[in-house]
């Protein structure tokens, strides 16, 4: 079985960014983007899921749920004023500096810099 025969999944994006959500929604939204909750959804056991998809994406389940963190604390820090602190907390980080260190490795500057550079594009 391939992932490409398995049912669509949009884990592309995380829901549209707010600014404050209660815990329970929190909660909600952190546990879609775990590799065991994404194994239940398309019904195959993990032991499957991670050779499947790393043959079939050439990246691990980390690594595409991290590039997909990633992509949502850059949209949020170009579309919100949230501190660099509440962006990781909403990006599914619980450390700044782990965040931190991820951002700036995949996107080369850090993420107060990401932004500066964006609002200076849009001056």
């Amino acid at each position: 079985m391939s992932l490409s025969s398995l049912p669509s999944l949009n884990i592309t994006r995380y829901p549209p960014p707010c600014k404050y959500e209660t815990p329970e929604e929190a909660q909600t939204r952190k546990a879609k983007l775990k590799p065991k909750a994404l194994a239940a959804l398309v019904g195959l056991s993990l032991s499957y899921l991670y050779p499947t998809f790393k043959s079939e994406t050439g990246m691990t389940i980390s690594q595409c749920l991290r590039d997909i963190r990633l992509d949502h604390a850059s949209e949020l820090l170009v579309t919100t004023f949230l501190q660099v602190t509440e962006v990781a907390y909403q990006s599914d980080y619980s450390d700044v500096c782990h965040f931190s260190r991820d951002f700036k490795r995949a996107r080369e500057v850090s993420p107060t810099e990401y932004r500066r550079r964006d609002n200076e594009k849009k001056s």
